[in-house]
């Protein structure tokens, strides 16, 4: 089952969102960061997955971050699993980690255009490349709402436990699940885009 094509036909038929792909974390700024402090930088998500909810059924190296909800179809939601691997050669030692998320202008909308983050038990296990049948999406505690927009850096609507933390240590490895909120609800973006789109991670 290829859940991309399923989360694009799910986009197509109820959202009305154009399909075809763009050819081209913590706390939601970093604002209130002090003066003259060391520049910030990107940590991309090292895999992508989209996990269907209702079968279980895990899209590995996913090209199309998706988020979807669609009440007549019983509760088969769509979310994405988000892994981050800290490089070892970087010394994350008394560095700050903040979650952010970002559409671009081409990226699609529909529904609530709101997005719930989890933090994860477990990275998504995608280690043969290939679809799974995962015994869950591992999903863990909530770290907060997102409103959403084509074209920004999202909003937080609420933030339990995404604020600003130290960074983990070199060579650790956290997954996240970004799932729909609402009856309706449709979120989908360009992952195959080698800078900061979707989910990611800025350090300092």
């Amino acid at each position: 089952m290829q859940l991309t094509a399923t989360a694009l036909s799910i986009l197509t038929t109820f959202f009305g969102l154009t399909t075809a792909l763009p050819t081209n974390t913590y706390a939601n700024t970093h604002a209130n960061r002090p003066r003259d402090t060391a520049p910030v930088k990107t940590l991309l998500p090292s895999s992508i997955a989209n996990f269907d909810i209702g079968t279980g059924e895990i899209g590995c190296d996913a090209t199309i971050g998706f988020i979807s909800r669609y009440a007549p179809w019983g509760g088969n939601d769509i979310s994405t699993l988000v892994t981050f691997t800290f490089p070892s050669d970087i010394d994350f030692t008394s560095k700050t980690c903040q979650l952010q998320f970002s559409l671009w202008p081409e990226d699609s909308v529909a529904g609530t255009a709101q997005v719930d983050l989890f933090s994860s038990l477990a990275p998504a296990d995608c280690t043969s490349g290939s679809e799974k049948d995962m015994v869950s999406n591992q999903r863990g505690a909530h770290l907060g709402r997102l409103a959403v927009s084509p074209g920004m850096l999202t909003r937080w609507i609420s933030n339990e436990g995404g604020s600003a933390a130290p960074c983990p240590p070199a060579g650790s490895v956290l997954g996240y699940e970004l799932a729909p909120v609402g009856d309706e609800d449709g979120v989908e973006w360009d992952a195959t885009t080698a800078k900061a789109r979707g989910l990611f991670l800025q350090y300092y």
